[in-house]
């Protein structure tokens, strides 16, 4: 059985950058932990949580909402990474990875929240 969000072109994407982003923030040091460390994991959590919940909603306008907070959450991290790679807590280049991989799964995020509205209706 594969469930309906591991057929989305956006999944494996959207898992590759929470992962990533969970990783980065693992190795940070302790006093920012628990503010941005905690944050940014929640972020990217969100990101994939959320999905995953879209994909088994039965209306594309319940999926719409739920891909919109993904999306959300990517802009999320990205803007947490943005304040990490000032404070230097990630180099440059992890950092324009890190963007580069939110934007991509960010306008994936998009074209499915305009298919929802297209769809109407039920998406079964």
């Amino acid at each position: 059985m594969v469930f309906r969000f591991e057929r989305l072109q956006v999944w494996p994407k959207a898992l590759a950058f929470a992962d990533r982003a969970l990783s980065v923030s693992m190795s940070w040091p302790h006093a920012v932990q628990s503010s941005l460390g905690d944050q940014v994991r929640r972020a990217a959590v969100s990101v994939i949580a959320n999905i995953t919940e879209a994909s088994g909603k039965r209306t594309g306008k319940s999926a719409r909402a739920l891909y919109d907070v993904a999306k959300g959450s990517a802009y999320e991290v990205i803007g947490i990474m943005t304040l990490a790679n000032k404070r230097k807590l990630v180099d440059d280049r992890t950092y324009r990875e890190l963007y580069h991989a939110g934007d991509e799964v960010s306008a994936m995020l998009w074209g499915l929240m305009q298919s929802c509205v297209s769809q109407g209706k039920s998406r079964e």
